[in-house]
């Protein structure tokens, strides 16, 4: 999965929510698991006798009441296709009031996150540059230019929005068949219940054919 693009789809998310504070998650991997850095990252692997589960977190994109997004692979070792469903996937949500268990984002969520972002962006930036060619208007200098650098800028905008849509629906988490020896990587997102004081604790759970792999997570405001 190219780690780039994926912390760019991840910051485009964190900006469709609320201005919070940004929060660290951490890995807890059980007597079974254990972390295994790639490429700049630590995956922490779940291994079982058929499947293969890792889970990453892209470092610095967890805001309180926004979404959380985890890197995905899934390994079938076995030698029988496995049905993966959306429903394969939760999050249990250890909280003060008792456990929850929270739904991965499917993929029409996530699209509509991301053209609710692009029209907040594109209202924002085209208002600016809407009173830079107002300004220059009044100047009588450079009105051809603002104009210009103002079409400019929404057309790089519309084209990052389709660049994003286009990645969402390749990487997102979605239904499909994991063939013998293959690996699939995904994008999974998780939103989480309004933020409180102290840690926050929850479980990814991803189930492949019979067998349960699950993540311990600690999310936690860092001390100034």
């Amino acid at each position: 999965m190219p780690f780039v693009r994926l912390a760019a789809l991840c910051l485009a998310l964190s900006l469709t929510g609320c201005v919070a504070t940004t929060e660290r998650v951490t890995l807890v991997p059980d007597a079974r698991q254990e972390i295994v850095p790639s490429k700049g990252h630590d995956w922490l692997a779940s291994r079982q006798k058929v499947t293969q589960v890792g889970l990453m977190h892209p470092v610095g994109f967890a805001k309180t009441g926004t979404w959380v997004p985890f890197a995905l692979e899934m390994r079938n070792r076995g030698r029988t296709p496995i049905e993966f469903r959306m429903q394969d996937a939760d999050v249990l949500y250890m909280g003060k009031g008792g456990d929850l268990i929270l739904p991965v984002k499917t993929i029409e969520q996530i699209e509509q996150e991301e053209r609710r972002r692009h029209a907040m962006e594109e209202l924002v930036v085209g208002s600016l540059a809407s009173a830079d060619v107002s300004l220059a208007m009044q100047m009588r200098a450079g009105v051809g230019q603002a104009r210009r650098e103002r079409r400019e800028t929404m057309e790089a905008l519309e084209r990052e929005h389709l660049q994003n849509l286009e990645a969402f629906r390749q990487y997102a988490l979605k239904d499909h068949t994991l063939q013998p020896g293959a690996l699939s990587q995904a994008l999974l997102l998780v939103e989480l219940p309004e933020a409180h004081e102290g840690d926050k604790h929850y479980a990814v759970r991803i189930k492949l054919g019979d067998e349960l792999h699950e993540f311990k997570v600690v999310q936690s405001t860092p001390k100034s």
